[in-house]
């Protein structure tokens, strides 16, 4: 994801691209289909790899449960990334030289390089995004909780953007489980290419399910007080959208995890159903955000062992 600094969009060859959106009712049922318009540019990033980022309108939303206590939250406008971090993207931002630690070119369990990079770690993604900056010369970062949320949601207020209840047809979760009144699925067990299901209202892609998306923000118990400027001193980081090996619940707009930031993925044990084959614990991913800097780890935080899971992601914002 971007942001802009100054609270003003940057306009670097903006084009528009057109995307589906769907609404549903509290069974799941679709009761509207609309295309839409999106500006966005392009990041060029050598050898034939692209990424892509989607302005952001700034304004005012309510952040949080609607069953539970909301607060209004106002941002700036920003760009973020239209897609969760792409395994070819990855491999070749990874190949950029080290900025403050080695970066594994290809760490995740579900190979393909249209599919979500996963099993990295918030430190990780931190080394992704110096590097990113360096060679772009732009600014980009993980995007707070806050941005996060607002741009998922993409102005809804129901527990998906997509509207009251979420189904198999237009997410990657564990449709196992139901939420409301929809119908049941089945678990798919593995990630999918990035935009496989339709777009949120502004253009974003697999906003629920997939991979959990790390944030640049330190966890606290709730998100009362976490703005752009929430601290990051703490180990464990905020984490959002949920994954593929998810009940549905966890993968509302609002849902709100953390895991350690030397994680590579954020696992939650569960029990296995009967005649299933043991879930893989990797479902962090990300997008990323431009402009702060990541810092260099403490040798603390560079000493803890890391675990490798595939159920978290990365996406960017920039500024």
């Amino acid at each position: 994801m971007l942001v802009i600094g100054n609270g003003s969009l940057v306009e670097p060859q903006l084009s528009l691209f057109e995307f589906e959106t769907v609404t549903v009712n509290h069974r799941g049922k679709i009761i509207e289909r609309e295309t839409r318009q999106a500006k966005y540019y392009r990041e060029d990033l050598g050898k034939g790899i692209f990424l892509d980022m989607v302005a952001i309108a700034g304004g005012t939303f309510l952040m949080g449960y609607q069953e539970k206590l909301q607060h209004s939250v106002s941002l700036p406008p920003f760009y973020m990334g239209k897609f969760q971090i792409t395994q070819a993207q990855w491999f070749r931002v990874a190949s950029f030289p080290p900025i403050h630690r080695s970066l594994n070119p290809d760490p995740s369990s579900f190979k393909g390089e249209n599919r979500p990079v996963e099993s990295v770690s918030w430190l990780e993604c931190q080394e992704f995004c110096a590097r990113l900056c360096q060679y772009t010369g732009q600014s980009y970062r993980l995007p707070s909780e806050a941005e996060w949320e607002y741009a998922c949601r993409a102005g809804t207020v129901t527990p998906f953007h997509c509207g009251e209840t979420l189904t198999a047809e237009l997410a990657n979760y564990d449709a196992s489980y139901n939420y409301g009144e929809a119908p049941k699925g089945q678990c798919l067990y593995k990630t999918l290419p990035v935009g496989s299901f339709p777009a949120n209202g502004w253009g974003l892609y697999d906003m629920h399910g997939n991979l959990w998306e790390w944030c640049e923000d330190r966890w606290q118990d709730n998100d009362l007080d976490n703005s752009l400027d929430c601290p990051t001193e703490g180990s464990d980081r905020v984490i959002r959208g949920g994954s593929w090996m998810i009940y549905p619940w966890a993968c509302r707009s609002a849902h709100r995890r953390s895991s350690p930031l030397y994680y590579a993925s954020y696992g939650i044990k569960q029990e296995f159903k009967k005649n299933r084959w043991p879930r893989l614990w990797s479902w962090l991913g990300f997008k990323n955000s431009i402009p702060v800097q990541p810092e260099s780890s403490s040798n603390t935080m560079e000493a803890k062992p890391e675990v490798r899971l595939n159920t978290i992601g990365v996406r960017v914002v920039g500024l």
